[in-house]
């Protein structure tokens, strides 16, 4: 078992092979409130005649608190972020620099780091493409297209 917390509330979430899908199939999915899982795994049991009802019990618990971590839930304690780390789910590193990025979309600071080095009329086409496209202002790429030109 392992807890979650978000907003002050605390998940119990058990880790491993999930014993009641094994026994209820998809019903403890939408008890849960995971709708999305319930039907697919409903929608397996019924196409592959009950034989997905054997593979899910080993994989839901895992699904289900990738799902929460993904709505925002975190590791109450450090046991819980190394179990979970051991599981393969959980990355803080991973989740904050998804969360920067995301929430950088739509600045103006629009950068592009060279990954190799390109020919100058290469770099000025790029530059141009992001102008064209809007990803950044005229400003920024008379800027730029200054600095390539050496002007």
């Amino acid at each position: 078992m392992i807890f979650l917390v978000k907003n002050g509330g605390t998940k119990e979430i058990p880790t491993g092979f999930s014993w009641t899908t094994f026994f209820f199939g998809f019903f403890p999915a939408l008890i849960r409130g995971d709708i999305k899982w319930g039907v697919i795994m409903l929608g397996l049991a019924l196409t592959t005649g009950g034989l997905s009802c054997l593979i899910f019990p080993f994989i839901y618990n895992k699904i289900y608190i990738k799902s929460l971590i993904e709505m925002g839930y975190r590791p109450k304690g450090s046991s819980d972020e190394k179990i979970l780390k051991d599981m393969g789910v959980y990355d803080e590193d991973f989740l904050d620099n998804a969360i920067k990025t995301v929430s950088n979309i739509g600045t103006n600071n629009t950068t592009i780091q060279k990954t190799e080095s390109l020919h100058p009329v290469d770099e000025l086409k790029k530059w141009q493409e992001l102008y064209k496209d809007g990803a950044i202002t005229e400003e920024e790429f008379k800027l730029k297209k200054s600095q390539i030109l050496n002007l």
